[in-house]
């Protein structure tokens, strides 16, 4: 009888540590693929944060070398798409507020600029050329003022998801 109550025994614990190890290692997978997973919004959102800040800066310089800045037309639609999926509410309408400074500030700054006659290196200067100048330059750091606030956000938010 003792050796059937020791086999009982042995029998019930093997399966105990049996039954304990499968939870530990499902538990111990399922907080792994919980860290890759934030691991990996964490990156993704990063990254949405750097093609933003790149992309922003490359316009504003497109602006002021007065080169068309058309060509950023089907990236910008693709980093708004990202945008509306990934972004918080609250960045997203600083994202908004930064992009409608460099907006109005573009618009000043082409009005501005002397135009080009013809085929030549002829320009015509015209009177409200002054006026969109002096436009653009008080719009102009409101760009500033709106991008460090996006930045601060940005940053804001990469803190929240860090593991």
């Amino acid at each position: 009888m003792t050796a059937l109550n020791t086999g009982i025994i042995t029998g019930v614990f093997g399966l105990l540590v049996a039954i304990t190890t499968i939870f530990l290692t499902q538990l111990k997978e399922n907080q792994q693929h919980k860290r890759d997973k934030k691991k990996s919004k964490y990156e993704s959102i990063e990254t949405l944060y750097l093609d933003t800040l790149t992309l922003l800066e490359q316009i504003i310089r497109h602006v002021k070398a007065q080169k068309d800045s058309r060509e950023f037309d089907e990236v910008l639609s693709r980093l708004n798409a990202r945008w509306q999926l990934a972004a918080p509410k609250q960045v997203l309408n600083q994202y908004e507020s930064a992009g409608d400074a460099i907006t109005a500030w573009s618009a000043e700054y082409f009005r501005g600029q002397p135009k080009k006659l013809g085929y030549g290196d002829m320009i015509a200067i015209s009177s409200q050329d002054s006026l969109h100048q002096e436009r653009a330059e008080e719009l102009y750091p409101k760009i500033a003022t709106e991008m460090n606030k996006l930045t601060e956000m940005m940053h804001k938010h990469l803190e929240t998801l860090r593991i």
